[in-house]
């Protein structure tokens, strides 16, 4: 799909990023189509990459190892089962669990996201007329008031169709189809990691260039899904290699769903090296 979007757009050559579970699409993009990358300096970063739990000793995702993966399928249905199991596995964590049971157990749901409420004087809630005269009311910059509007958002996530989530808990456990594209096999990222360091080899050597490919990983401080072990792993696997540079960083204060969060740094910093990659590009290959 994504050659044939960039094609569209009349886009030659793009820098991608991934969090969590995307790390499984990015690097099959990566191994698939590695000459949309940048023709000098390909950049790719990830953002607290999703890890199996065989290599993050998650003691709670490892016991998902145990249930069928129909059950894993129903997500949407079993509300009790996603508030207290599921939710980890889809990348829900700390804040963003608050309210959810609640935002499912609703039986009319809005089809669309709910209605900005506000409590009145007798206590009942009532639909703010103007939603854009609270919002300006609000302090953005009170700590205390952005953690109070992330307690909102999945009730206003849940307020829309959730079946994906099923979809993808199934595909992170390893429990629906394969993690590989069915062009390349590979089993774990330990094993992508040595397929793309050939291809870029092989791709040098018939191109006649000496491509160096950028890696960064933003890691979270306290992240509920891939842990200290996860972590490990994840940056141990990326050998050192001629064909890529492989940098770490963990980004303090942050949790595995809000890591992105630009008062945190790792998005603005991910921002300024993309274009910093680009403004080594040739003139004479780049595109318009």
């Amino acid at each position: 799909m994504i050659p044939q979007l960039l094609a569209h757009l009349d886009i030659t050559h793009v820098s991608v990023a991934s969090h969590s579970g995307g790390d499984i699409y990015l690097m099959n993009f990566l191994l698939t189509h590695p000459h949309l990358l940048h023709p000098v300096q390909p950049y790719i970063c990830f953002f607290a990459p999703w890890v199996h739990p065989t290599h993050s000793r998650m003691s709670y995702l490892l016991a998902t190892q145990l249930l069928p993966a129909s059950l894993i399928g129903k997500f949407g249905s079993l509300v009790k089962f996603v508030n207290q199991d599921v939710i980890p596995l889809v990348g829900l964590s700390g804040a963003m669990v608050n309210g959810i049971g609640s935002s499912l157990s609703q039986a009319d749901r809005a089809a669309a996201p709910v209605a900005l409420t506000t409590p009145s004087a007798s206590g009942p809630q009532e639909h703010v007329n103007n939603p854009h005269e609270s919002i300006q009311d609000l302090e953005l910059d009170d700590p205390q008031a952005v953690d109070e509007l992330r307690k909102h958002i999945a009730k206003f996530m849940f307020a829309e169709g959730v079946d994906g989530f099923s979809m993808d808990t199934q595909l992170f456990l390893k429990r629906s189809v394969p993690w590989c594209s069915s062009s390349l096999v590979w089993n774990d990222f330990d094993d992508a990691i040595q397929l793309l360091s050939r291809t870029i080899k092989d791709d040098n050597q018939l191109t006649g260039s000496s491509r160096m490919w950028m890696i960064d990983c933003f890691h979270a401080e306290n992240d509920q899904l891939v842990g200290e072990k996860g972590r490990k792993w994840f940056n141990e696997i990326w050998a050192p290699s001629q064909s890529y540079k492989y940098r770490s960083e963990e980004v303090k204060g942050t949790e595995h769903d809000f890591l992105i969060d630009p008062k945190f740094g790792a998005s603005n910093a991910w921002l300024q090296r993309v274009s910093e990659t680009w403004h080594t590009l040739d003139p004479i290959a780049a595109t318009p």
